[in-house]
C-alpha cells in the first residue's frame, strides 16, 4: 500500500505528459510559467519576464480548454500567429513600495512605453507590433505588459528583449532567452 502512495503522484505527473517533451495544455501552462520566466530587478523596481510563444498564449486565450471543439478554433489561431512571439512583464515595486502618481504611470505604459522596448534577434532590432498594458489599480502588487513582436523566424535563435523604462528612471533592462534554452520549449499536445 504505501508503494501505491508513493507512486500516485507519479501517475499524475505523467498522466499529463501526451508524449517526450509533449504536454497537455494544463501541464504545457505551468511548465512555460515555471520555466520560461525570469526576474530583473533594478533600481527599486522588479520586472518579471516570461517568454511566451503563440502556443501559449492560445492556452491562455481558451482558458487552458483546448478540447475537441477547440482545436479548429486553437489551428486558426496558430495560423493567424505564426512567427510572433510574446513576452509577459509583470512591473512591481520592490518592498510594497506604491506608485506615487498612478496617472503619469498609466500614460506612459499605455501610450509611450512601447517606444522603449526592442527585441534583438541575431542582428535585427524589432519593435513591438502588439502592445497591452494591464493596470491592475492596486488591486495586485504588480502591472503587466504583454508585448508582441513578429520576428517572423520559424528556428530558435538567441533573443535579447530590451526595455527602456522611462517612467521608472531604470535604464536598459535586458533579459535574454538563448537559443539552447528555446530548443527545450515544450510542445503542446492538442490531439
Amino acid at each position: 500500500m504505501r508503494k501505491a502512495i508513493r507512486y500516485i503522484p507519479l501517475l499524475f505527473v505523467l498522466a499529463g505528459c501526451h508524449s517526450k517533451g509533449t504536454l497537455r495544455a494544463g501541464a504545457y501552462i505551468s511548465e512555460m510559467e515555471k520555466v520560461f520566466k525570469k526576474k530583473v530587478v533594478s533600481g527599486n523596481m522588479e520586472y518579471n519576464i516570461q517568454y511566451a510563444p503563440a502556443a501559449y498564449m492560445i492556452c491562455k486565450e481558451l482558458s487552458g480548454n483546448i478540447a475537441d471543439s477547440n482545436k479548429e478554433l486553437f489551428n486558426k489561431r496558430i495560423k493567424e500567429m505564426k512567427g510572433y512571439v510574446f513576452f509577459i512583464i509583470n512591473i512591481k515595486l520592490k518592498n510594497g513600495q506604491t506608485v506615487s502618481n498612478p496617472d503619469d504611470m498609466v500614460m506612459y505604459y499605455q501610450s509611450e512605453a512601447s517606444k522603449d522596448m526592442s527585441l534583438h534577434e541575431k542582428e535585427r532590432s524589432i519593435p513591438p507590433s502588439v502592445w497591452n498594458f494591464e493596470n491592475n489599480y492596486g488591486l495586485a502588487p504588480y502591472n503587466t505588459i504583454v508585448a508582441g513582436f513578429e520576428d517572423g523566424s520559424d528556428e530558435p535563435e538567441d533573443v535579447q528583449l530590451i526595455f527602456n523604462d522611462n517612467y521608472a528612471h531604470t535604464p536598459m533592462v535586458k533579459v535574454a532567452f538563448t537559443k539552447e534554452e528555446l530548443k527545450k520549449l515544450p510542445q503542446l499536445a492538442i490531439n
